[in-house]
């Protein structure tokens, strides 16, 4: 039998040293375990903070936003940074620049467990405000409306997001 090249030398040597270094502690060579997601905190717990996120879309294909995608958190910061679901209320109004009402959404304690969600941050609330069937309609001047989130817990205490999201509104 001829003794081995030495590019095959060479291949195996890279092989066993390769081989080696997955076998140092620090090397992994399966995906690691992700972390179980923190459970959420029961609904009694009470939030002390709401934080709405976002997105105005035009789903009917006008170049007008008609409905808004909305992700709401509630926290209790001076206890966990990690956001929960609680049982309450969301109201969210829109207001155009003037600051006159455009309209309001309300979402009773019945409707929060079918709106309930998870993501990347944890637990959280998502909701769809249709735009036409709130205003009649998508056919608005360009402008910046102002959406407030407000989340009335159970024991009638109301939170309320720190300020307004603008949206934009009318022709993109």
């Amino acid at each position: 039998m001829p003794p081995p090249s030495r590019h095959r030398l060479s291949m195996l040597g890279s092989m066993a040293l390769a081989a080696a270094t997955c076998l140092m502690p620090s090397c992994q060579t399966a995906q690691p375990e992700k972390p179980a997601p923190p459970a959420p905190l029961a609904s009694s717990a009470k939030p002390t903070r709401v934080v709405p996120l976002a997105d105005a879309r035009d789903t009917d294909s006008n170049n007008r936003p008609d409905n808004l995608v909305l992700l709401v958190y509630l926290f209790r910061p001076e206890e966990s940074a990690i956001p929960f679901w609680a049982d309450g209320q969301f109201v969210f109004t829109l207001a155009d620049a003037r600051g006159s009402e455009m309209a309001t959404w309300t979402f009773v304690r019945a409707q929060l467990p079918d709106h309930r969600t998870s993501d990347a941050l944890g637990p959280a609330h998502s909701f769809v405000l249709n735009l036409k069937e709130a205003l009649g309609t998508d056919d608005l001047p360009a402008q910046a409306a102002a959406l407030s989130a407000q989340f009335i817990r159970t024991d009638g205490v109301t939170i309320a997001s720190s300020g307004p999201l603008s949206i934009p509104l009318g022709p993109r």
